[in-house]
């Protein structure tokens, strides 16, 4: 059985091409300024016509995408779609730049820690925590992350469709296409809270063991930890 390390590239950043960008290596000016890569929020700002800078601290599209309703897609085939879409209307990107201060004046000015400033009419925070945090409300939600674990399942065992079980503990199914027409078996639904020294192999072997008793045949390929969710916290009630 393969195994691999939860800080891995999960499934989907093995399968779909990926270009780069360079960091922001000198100010510029743009309409708009998205800090933390909204590539959707960028996309719609491009096709209004509006000169868009994405600037990431990171790599684009490095955290899992939630879909209302759920549907089944290949995740970072959809959003590098996207990506091409901006950059064809003309919109710059910039990985590995991060944001370090805001100027909340007319323009905006964004400080990167290269020293590059951009000055923009109108900036959108888009970033997974508040990076700009007067109220200090990124110390208060609880963060967790999801474990997932994958590999190809034989055509005749396919579930055909998303599932969520109502017993023996949350656990969420579904399946996508593999390149050589085959299935891929998908299973989540244990989590783990980041630095609370909680045994993740421990968790890991829950999840897997309860695939592999439900779906004999499959082959655990692909193991990883989807970017840190954040739970808000809880309002105490009045009485």
């Amino acid at each position: 059985m393969k195994r691999h390390s939860d800080n891995g590239h999960p499934y989907w950043r093995e399968t779909a091409a990926l270009p780069s960008f360079p960091p922001l290596a000198e100010s510029a000016e743009a309409d708009v300024a998205v800090i933390g890569a909204g590539i959707g929020t960028a996309w719609e700002l491009t096709r209004a016509g509006l000169d868009v800078v994405v600037l990431d601290a990171d790599r684009l599209a490095a955290g899992a995408v939630g879909v209302e309703d759920q549907a089944r897609f290949h995740p970072l085939a959809y959003l590098w779609g996207r990506v091409d879409d901006i950059v064809a209307g003309g919109g710059r990107t910039h990985e590995g730049t991060r944001v370090v201060e805001l100027d909340r004046g007319d323009p905006c000015r964004l400080t990167t820690d290269t020293g590059a400033v951009v000055s923009a009419r109108h900036v959108v925070v888009a970033t997974h925590h508040p990076v700009f945090d007067h109220a200090l409300l990124a110390t208060r939600p609880t963060r967790h992350r999801d474990l997932v674990i994958a590999g190809p399942l034989p055509a005749a065992q396919d579930p055909d469709g998303m599932y969520i079980t109502e017993r023996e503990g949350k656990r969420s199914v579904r399946t996508a296409p593999l390149q050589d027409g085959g299935r891929l078996l998908i299973v989540t639904g244990e989590a783990f809270r980041p630095g609370t020294g909680e045994d993740t192999e421990a968790v890991h072997s829950r999840l897997r063991e309860w695939t592999e008793q439900n779906f004999p045949g499959v082959t655990i390929t692909h193991r990883w930890a989807a970017r840190p969710r954040t739970t808000p916290p809880r309002t105490p009630r009045r009485s």
